[in-house]
């Protein structure tokens, strides 16, 4: 029951988040229209099935896993806050170490219970990273180190999903979905999509209202917004 309300805690932070992002640049949160790249068909297999081995598409970019991965290197704050909902700890060899934090995560206290943290963001040192011996590395391209990182990171030939910035709704709901699909929990991952998707519509229900409009103070007293992350 924990996990599940954390779980609501985490999608409800993530749809704030963007939305106030959206709010910022006066732009509708499905402006991009980006085309989601997952791979869908294992959608409908037998929920007992293993999927692996799966190829799937990220960015652009072919990635192959044999096997679920057990050592996730999850290098970015938001796509270790994923990870983290949908496995727990225990499928995680590093994340960084802002997710310690509690006003920036949501799983500060579980968190704590990953031996290695790594510096992010401008930190990052790739050679860190792999003295961990990850068998899945995860990362979202926000600054230029990771960017470097990324490059030395792709020549250990370790499955490497490099995300663009998440900017939009759009972008958080397709990321769950890939995230999920890499690590073995696609149908938990679709679920949350789903859950999500119901608390968009309610908040563009009260948008639409014009006699009663969302505020930042309310937004402010259900989460916190942390815009940096994204």
């Amino acid at each position: 029951m924990k996990r599940y309300l954390k779980s609501l805690l985490v999608v409800l932070w993530l749809v704030l988040m963007l939305i106030m992002v959206a709010c910022n640049n006066n732009e509708s949160p499905n402006a991009k229209g980006k085309e989601t790249e997952v791979d869908t068909t294992s959608e409908n297999k037998d929920q007992n099935s293993d999927p692996f081995p799966i190829t799937t598409t990220i960015e652009g970019k072919e990635i192959n896993l044999t096997e679920k991965p057990h050592k996730i290197a999850a290098l970015s704050l938001n796509v270790a806050e994923v990870v983290m909902d949908l496995t727990g700890p225990e499928s995680i060899v590093t994340v960084t170490d802002t997710m310690e934090q509690e006003n920036l995560s949501h799983f500060s206290e579980e968190a704590k219970l990953i031996k290695n943290k790594i510096k992010g963001a401008t930190s990052l040192d790739p050679e860190t990273v792999l003295s961990y011996d990850p068998d899945l590395i995860l990362l979202t391209l926000t600054h230029g180190a990771e960017e470097d990182a990324n490059e030395m990171l792709m020549k250990a030939r370790i499955p490497l999903a490099s995300f663009n910035r998440w900017t939009t709704i759009q972008d958080v709901m397709d990321n769950y979905k890939k995230i999920g699909q890499l690590i073995g929990e696609e149908e938990k991952a679709f679920k949350v999509v789903a859950d999500m998707q119901v608390k968009i519509d309610q908040v563009q229900k009260t948008a639409n209202n014009k006699d009663k409009k969302p505020t930042y103070s309310c937004c402010l007293k259900l989460v916190q917004i942390q815009d940096h992350i994204f």
